[in-house]
């Protein structure tokens, strides 16, 4: 994988509000994203976080400014049925991530083959939760961490250059939501690849972000590294950076 770097040149962003007046949601934000980083954005609601990260995944247009990014990205969103096709199986979900990747195949044309189905199931055993038993398993039938789990690994088949993730785990409890994290950590790391992700939960970031970014009211108001120390960095730390 050959990822190169994402730039965010002097973004603004500005919605419309029904009283007619204009809500400014980014405003000349300049950010250069880095292979092998794994980045937070975090903020009080509104500050701009969601709308960085949809205008980096080309979900959303600026009225000024421009994104630099060649990188083949892959979203993943807190609703789970954004990122999985919930009458599917887990199997056909993941057949399919492979098929949008570009095998050129319809996906059920190699639905069987045993290639894929030891790949699919190694990725699912890095979650140790047993979904490699459940391949065959409707995503109805999982809970909430599970199907998480099935969405990131969707995701790790696609192998993106960007890997994007929008209040991912915010849903999820204390104990699975970090193993999700770093599987697909370890999978940024391992291919060079750039993670970027938005998120309330300020607990996971300590001993996990390589950067944290900090939106308010639409401009970037810290910037800080790992060698800034943010793995010692606590709670009341952060919530401060986003509210003074």
């Amino acid at each position: 994988m050959n990822c190169k770097e994402v730039h965010v040149e002097n973004i603004t962003k500005v919605f419309p509000a029904e009283n007619g007046e204009n809500i400014t949601a980014l405003q000349n934000v300049s950010l250069t994203f880095y292979p092998g980083e794994w980045t937070y954005v975090i903020g009080a609601n509104g500050s701009g976080k969601s709308t960085l990260l949809n205008i980096i995944a080309d979900e959303l247009h600026p009225e000024q400014g421009k994104i630099r990014n060649d990188a083949e990205h892959f979203l993943l969103e807190q609703k789970t049925s954004a990122n999985l096709v919930p009458s599917m199986t887990v199997y056909e979900n993941l057949v399919l991530a492979l098929f949008k990747k570009g095998k050129g195949l319809w996906p059920f044309k190699f639905y069987k083959n045993r290639e894929i189905e030891k790949r699919i199931t190694e990725v699912l055993a890095c979650f140790d939760m047993e979904l490699e038993s459940r391949l065959h398993s409707s995503v109805l039938t999982l809970s909430g961490g599970q199907c998480q789990a099935v969405s990131a690994a969707k995701a790790i088949l696609f192998e993106p250059q960007l890997l994007l993730a929008d209040e991912f785990t915010s849903a999820l409890d204390q104990k699975v939501a970090p193993i999700i994290i770093n599987v697909l950590k370890d999978y940024i790391k391992s291919n060079d690849a750039i993670g970027i992700t938005v998120t309330h939960d300020l607990h996971e970031i300590p001993g996990n972000g390589d950067r944290v970014i900090v939106l308010k009211c639409g401009e970037v108001v810290a910037d800080i590294r790992s060698t800034d120390g943010i793995e010692k960095m606590s709670i009341k730390n952060l919530m401060r950076l986003i509210h003074e």
